[in-house]
């Protein structure tokens, strides 16, 4: 007897079925699921309706606990550790010297910590404080790309542009990056406009005695 196909709403064990995916290199079919523990994973249609795969891997994790030191969240969650108490790493001055720790609910406690944020999305990734002065606590911790910690430095130079604040880096590629971000921040310093001084090109500055000064 045919089984009957998937489709979105369709629970199967822990997953429920949320839409569609790109079919995998062996081009079979593919859903979009989302398990109870939160995290979002692609599984192949033929694993959901044999009853292979009934979670995102967290049933395993919980069947076996020692499997969790063996994700790669654990290494980024202990590199946390050393850098806020380890006055030997590199990266210590910037964190435990400045007063950064970690949750006491978290520090001996690596499953409250990935049940909190979650699986990791990428390799690209990796976990991010939203309060760059705060600890690592809840509420305070996310996944995110290399160009989103970026701009959430201690240093990084917002301004209000189009309406939006924004990193200036940002708010140079919008403005269509016709001046390098440092020289459009000397711009507003001298007191420029912040839409005139990412607007500007450099090229058209002769004569101009403001621009001069700025560049």
């Amino acid at each position: 007897m045919r089984r009957p196909p998937t489709s979105v709403g369709d629970h199967y064990g822990r997953l429920r079925v949320i839409a569609s995916a790109i079919p995998d290199r062996h081009n079979r079919t593919v859903w979009r699921c989302r398990c109870e523990c939160g995290a979002v994973k692609d599984i192949p249609a033929n694993q959901l309706r044999t009853g292979k795969t009934t979670s995102c891997g967290c049933l395993r994790l919980e069947r076996n606990p020692d499997a969790l030191a063996r994700r790669p969240e654990y290494a980024i969650f202990r590199g946390i550790i050393s850098r806020c108490e380890n006055p030997n790493v590199e990266h210590f001055r910037n964190y435990g010297a400045r007063g950064i720790k970690v949750s006491p609910l978290w520090r001996n406690d690596f499953r409250a910590f990935l049940d909190h944020i979650g699986p990791r999305p990428s390799p690209a990734h990796s976990v991010d404080r939203i309060d760059v002065n705060g600890d690592y606590v809840p509420g305070n911790v996310r996944w995110a790309r290399a160009l989103v910690q970026a701009n959430n430095r201690r240093n990084t130079r917002f301004v209000v542009y189009r309406g939006e604040r924004m990193a200036l880096c940002d708010a140079v590629r919008v403005a269509g990056s016709v001046i390098h971000h440092e020289a459009a921040w000397i711009r507003i310093k001298w007191g420029w406009d912040t839409s005139e001084a990412l607007e500007t090109p450099r090229l058209h500055e002769s004569g101009n005695s403001k621009a001069r000064r700025a560049a």
